[in-house]
């Protein structure tokens, strides 16, 4: 039974859990350098349903809501320069 997804590599990681959710889900980043970061989240038929900017960071822990969401599959799009991160997480 999977709880979370995470990514790792030499310089950055994150991960989201839990996952699956049904009241909210944490976002959890580490950067090897500080930079700009932009999170999305999208529903399956491409609208926006979440948006945020950090400047000059190395470390995020955000909690997303999702009390008002409905039940289904997310996508979870992490902009930093040049990378560009992508995961999903299923709300029930």
């Amino acid at each position: 039974f999977v709880t979370g997804i995470a990514y790792n590599n030499l310089s950055d990681s994150f991960s989201i859990y839990p996952n699956p959710t049904n009241n909210n889900f944490t976002i959890d980043m580490k950067l090897l350098n500080k930079t700009e970061v932009e999170i999305s989240i999208y529903n399956l038929i491409g609208d926006i349903i979440y948006n945020t900017n950090y400047t000059n960071t190395n470390l995020i822990k955000k909690i997303i809501d999702t009390n008002n969401w409905q039940s289904g599959i997310y996508i979870i799009q992490i902009k930093t320069p040049g990378k560009n991160y992508m995961s999903r997480v299923s709300v029930y």
